[in-house]
């Protein structure tokens, strides 16, 4: 590999890991397109580097965010015990897909999830209501339930502060079975794809569950991290990492999540929401231009 083009995978690496700690969706969304459509890579060999990016982007940023409380650690390792099954099943499927499939199956899933992110837009409450006081204690109802009849639900409810809006953001996740549900699928399509299933797992969270967007990305950026560990482990024993331009965008990806971080942090949530809209479109573009063969890559 030339100097040049090393540098270049350095670079990507650094946007990628920008916007992979912002949004929480790892990168891979980002990092796929750009490998086969600017650097001509095989697919596979794309995917598989991406999926060890992922795993950078999650361990440069699950501290930091754990220490900002945005990260709701128990939802996550809720929602990874189906996730992780969803990503090793992906990666089996992967490997013996057409371009053409991955590109279609890639397309599919980030325009949805770009159209979820517009059309809905719950955040949190500014305000400890009762039902947020009463989560937060954990009190119950009868049989020992939540006071909306769910048990267990108490223990995932919390808060955190939102240095945008300078107030204390109370939540309590809600429609849990959907969410687990949902978080199989996303590791399934992780592991096809090689996007870490932040795609997925932030509008689902956000959308689905009621968990405010930046909750949401903190805590898909804490769980994609061993996704992609299920899903690269496959690529790895089918001899499909590359390791130089995997190199190069791990160089890049270090120092870019922790930019992403910062500027997430102090973000308004809804430029978060247009940013991720508009990230995913540009990205479904590129790839059915591909796609449809109106470019000679």
């Amino acid at each position: 590999m030339d100097p040049m083009t090393f540098l270049i995978l350095i670079i990507i690496g650094v946007v990628v890991g920008m916007f992979g700690a912002m949004l929480g969706i790892g990168g891979g969304v980002l990092i796929v397109p750009l490998l086969v459509l600017g650097l001509h890579m095989q697919i596979h060999t794309a995917i598989a580097a991406s999926l060890i990016s992922v795993i950078a982007t999650s361990c440069a940023t699950a501290t930091m965010t754990t220490g900002e409380e945005l990260v709701n650690v128990r939802l996550g390792m809720f929602l990874e015990t189906s996730t992780t099954l969803g990503a090793i099943a992906g990666a089996f499927v992967s490997v013996f897909l057409p371009f053409n499939a991955l590109a279609i199956i890639f397309i599919a899933v980030i325009l949805l999830s770009g159209l979820a992110m517009v059309r809905k837009r719950p955040s949190g409450t500014p305000t400890y209501g009762k039902r947020e006081r009463d989560h937060k204690r954990g009190s119950k109802g009868p049989g020992g339930a939540g006071q909306d009849g769910s048990a267990g639900r108490p223990a995932l409810a919390s808060s955190y502060y939102d240095m945008a809006q300078k107030a204390t953001i109370a939540y309590a996740p809600t429609n849990m079975g959907y969410g687990w549900g949902m978080s199989f699928f996303a590791g399934l399509v992780s592991g096809i794809i090689g996007i870490g299933g932040g795609v997925i797992k932030v509008p689902a969270m956000n959308v689905l569950m009621k968990v405010p967007i930046k909750v949401a990305a903190a805590t898909s950026n804490f769980m994609i991290g061993v996704t992609a560990v299920a899903s690269a482990f496959v690529f790895y024993t089918r001899g499909l990492v590359d390791v130089i331009p995997t190199a190069a965008l791990l160089l890049g990806v270090f120092p870019g999540s922790i930019i992403g971080f910062r500027l997430a942090f102090r973000a308004q949530r809804s430029y978060l929401r247009n940013i991720f809209a508009g990230v995913l479109a540009l990205v479904a573009v590129l790839m059915a231009v591909k796609v449809l063969g109106l470019t000679d890559y």
